[in-house]
């Protein structure tokens, strides 16, 4: 049976079930994925992040993006490309017959017919500013020798470029303390791409971060939790002792540990090493002190 039809039909099948058993409101990535699973044996991956999930079916060689959809077609607008204000998170689905659209609903939990391409587009495009894009499945499994492009560059964009001016010291702070708060969430964004925060991160990240200080400059003002694993990504772990490190917003060369360090200078980008990285570094700083 044709790939695009296998996904069809399995869709079909896990209509009025619980695809997404860890998240309702936010589970329409992670209840994709398990439909897929369910067709191909494997995931298409991403977790539960639409963001993330949107980067693989651009780049996977196991699918191919179309302007035909036809059942079994994947359709996605994703969190972190739309208008944020009106419209906090993105969506994925499966397209179904008739025009019509399978996906998690966000209230019960369950896999069901609940838009149509009218209804998406309204929803999505016209009123959240978000992308409507279609991917065809090509193949059930990828060879082991097949080819894959990760979800993170293997070539990191890191450009470090000196400011066009110093900001003053109160301007700066004031500016650090305005995006780390709750209106600076809504002024600038999370850097979360959508993924809404656990009611515990902050008491979490303040009990975390007492007494600590940036594990590769040693600087303890403006200091932040990064994710090592991505927070985007992995939800799961947003509140995992192990999956944190303290890193700093204070500017050095132009650019901040947190930035340059933890997200190789684009916080859409993650540093997996990060870790080793910051312990190198902390020795290379502290033996240059020394020099001086």
């Amino acid at each position: 049976m044709d790939n695009r039809l296998t996904l069809y039909q399995t869709a079909l099948e896990c209509l009025g079930k619980d695809m997404a058993p860890y998240e309702d409101e936010f589970g329409c990535a992670e209840a994709v994925n398990a439909v897929f699973k369910k067709a191909f044996g494997r995931d298409i991956g991403g977790g539960q992040s639409t963001y993330w999930l949107y980067g693989i079916l651009k780049n996977d060689t196991r699918f191919e993006k179309n302007f035909s959809p036809l059942p079994g077609d994947i359709i996605i607008s994703p969190t972190g490309y739309g208008n944020k204000k009106k419209l906090r998170n993105g969506h994925i689905g499966i397209v179904s017959d008739s025009e019509q659209i399978m996906s998690n609903n966000s209230i019960n939990g369950l896999w069901e017919k609940n838009y149509t391409f009218i209804t998406w587009t309204r929803r999505y495009k016209i009123f959240g500013n978000y992308p409507v894009e279609f991917f065809r499945v090509k193949t059930p499994q990828l060879a082991p020798t097949a080819p894959t492009i990760p979800i993170i560059d293997a070539a990191p964009r890191i450009t470090v470029n000196p400011p066009l001016f110093a900001q003053p010291a109160w301007l700066e702070n004031l500016i650090w303390r305005t995006r780390n708060s709750k209106l600076g969430n809504t002024i600038f964004g999370d850097r979360t791409f959508g993924a809404a925060r656990s009611p515990s991160w902050q008491s979490f990240r303040k009990s975390v971060l007492a007494g600590k200080s940036c594990a590769v400059c040693g600087g303890t003002k403006k200091l932040e939790l990064h994710h090592i694993q991505s927070f985007a990504q992995h939800q799961d772990l947003e509140l995992e002792p192990t999956n944190v490190i303290p890193l700093c917003e204070s500017k050095k060369w132009g650019v901040t540990c947190h930035q340059f360090f933890g997200h190789l200078g684009d916080y859409k980008d993650i540093n997996p090493d990060i870790r080793k990285d910051a312990e190198l570094w902390k020795t290379k700083l502290s033996e240059a002190r020394k020099v001086v």
